[in-house]
């Protein structure tokens, strides 16, 4: 339980610390970075941490995928089947909501379509693949 939830911490932190130092008005637009030698050190020292947020939080990212998502310990075939339901799941959520309503049809059609069919095609060839080089069915992972 550690790691996946110090996964889950690190990548929580890491998004949401920017957000604070903008939420709560410690940094806005009129901000005047060189009214005195104070905020010149605040304004360095902000941009020190920012740059190391960012692979801390690409670092998070890694881990939260590593540790947390790890739906392949259940069976092989549960990633690409769950990536392939929940952008299904998306793209019909998109239609009934009437996402692309301004766009012509076509260019409506391909925004829809376009990302549930390429993950649909990749998912496809990963159980294809693990079928022809591993030995890994669906029909195995229910037992049959």
């Amino acid at each position: 339980m550690g790691k996946p939830a110090g996964a889950l911490l690190a990548l929580v932190v890491t998004l949401a610390v920017p957000r604070l130092i903008t939420g709560l008005g410690y940094v806005t637009e009129d901000t005047n970075w060189t009214a005195s030698a104070g905020r010149v050190v605040l304004l360095f020292a902000l941009g020190a941490f920012l740059l190391w947020l960012g692979p801390f939080g690409l670092y998070g990212i890694a881990q939260s995928l590593v540790h947390v998502f790890r739906t392949a310990d259940l069976h092989e075939t549960v990633p690409p089947l769950l990536a392939t339901l929940l952008v299904w799941e998306v793209a019909l959520f998109d239609l009934f909501r009437g996402a692309y309503d301004s766009v012509p049809f076509w260019v409506r059609m391909t925004f829809t379509l376009g990302a549930p069919l390429s993950v649909t095609l990749v998912a496809m060839w990963e159980l294809r693949r693990l079928r022809t080089r591993h030995g890994i069915t669906l029909r195995g992972a229910l037992l049959r």
